[in-house]
C-alpha cells in the first residue's frame, strides 16, 4: 500500500480511477432517510446523477490524473449491420494535450425522448483508452443495442424503444460532457453533432464560486492526509528494515555459539 500511495503522489503512476456514484455536496443532495416502518421509493430513478436537482461535489464518473484530453472530433453515429447485435455505433476521437503518458475513460450518456420519461441522460457505456502519448489520439465506438435505446414500459410490462430523437453526450463524467450528437432510429431526423462546454451540457446542475473553493479546500486537505499517509507508511518500512536487520544480526552472532 506505501508503495502505491508513493507512486500515485510522485507522479510515477497515473491515476486511472472514476467514481462509480455522485458524491453529494450537501445532505439536501441525497435521497431523504426513512425511519418508519414503511418506505416509499418514490424517487423512482432519480437518484445520484440522474436527479437534475442534486447537486455533486464530485460527480458520477469523476476522477483526477496528470494530463489534459481534447475531443476534438464531431462524434457521429453510424447503423451497425444487419446480422450485428448492435442497432448504433457512435465514434469519437480524443487527443491527450498534457505532458504526460496517460489512458482516460470516455463515457457515453443517453438522452432519450421524452416517452422514455427518463429524469436525466443514463450512462450507457464507458471505455478505457491506451495510455496515450502528449499530442497522442485515439478513436473510441460505443455499441448501442437495441436494449440501450429502449424504456421499460410498466403498463406493456416489456421494453419499448421510443420514437423521436436520442442524444449521446459524450465525456469525462457526467458533468463534464465533451461533444453530443443526436440521431433518431427512424430515419426521421438528420444525426447533427456539436461540440459542447461542461457547463451547458452538464447531466448535474453547475456550481457557484463558493463550490469551487470548497472543492479545492477538499482536494487539498485530501493531499495533506495522503502525505501524512505516505510519511507513515515510509516511516514503517524503514522501521521494519531495521529491525529486522537487527534481528539478522543477532541471529548470525548468537549462531557462532552454537
Amino acid at each position: 500500500t506505501g508503495n502505491a500511495w508513493s507512486d500515485i503522489v510522485f507522479g510515477d503512476e497515473v491515476p486511472t480511477g472514476r467514481l462509480p456514484l455522485m458524491i453529494p455536496e450537501t445532505q439536501a443532495d441525497s435521497i431523504p432517510v426513512e425511519t418508519g416502518a414503511d418506505i416509499a421509493y418514490s424517487e423512482g430513478m432519480k437518484t445520484s446523477y440522474r436527479n437534475p436537482s442534486f447537486r455533486a461535489a464530485y460527480p458520477f464518473g469523476h476522477g483526477l490524473g496528470y494530463t489534459t484530453f481534447e475531443y476534438f472530433a464531431p462524434a457521429n453515429v453510424s447503423a451497425c449491420g444487419e446480422n450485428e447485435k448492435c442497432k448504433f455505433r457512435v465514434h469519437v476521437s480524443l487527443r491527450n494535450t498534457g505532458l504526460r503518458a496517460a489512458p482516460t475513460v470516455v463515457q457515453l450518456y443517453l438522452e432519450s425522448p421524452a416517452q422514455a420519461h427518463h429524469p436525466a441522460p443514463l450512462l450507457k457505456g464507458f471505455q478505457k483508452t491506451a495510455a496515450l502519448a502528449p499530442n497522442g489520439t485515439e478513436e473510441v465506438a460505443f455499441e448501442l443495442s437495441e436494449r440501450d435505446l429502449s424504456y421499460f414500459d410498466t403498463d406493456l410490462q416489456r421494453w419499448v424503444m421510443p420514437q423521436g430523437t436520442f442524444v449521446a453526450h459524450i465525456g469525462e463524467s457526467s458533468a463534464d460532457i465533451r461533444l453530443s450528437t443526436s440521431f433518431c432510429p427512424d430515419g426521421d431526423c438528420s444525426a447533427s453533432s456539436t461540440s459542447t462546454s461542461p457547463e451547458s451540457a452538464s447531466v448535474a446542475q453547475p456550481h457557484d464560486g463558493s463550490s469551487s473553493v470548497k472543492r479545492i479546500a477538499l482536494f487539498v486537505i485530501g493531499g495533506l492526509l495522503i502525505a501524512g499517509a505516505l510519511v507513515l507508511a515510509i516511516g514503517l518500512f524503514v522501521l521494519r528494515r531495521r529491525l529486522r536487520k537487527a534481528a539478522d544480526h543477532a541471529g548470525s552472532g548468537s549462531s557462532g555459539l552454537v
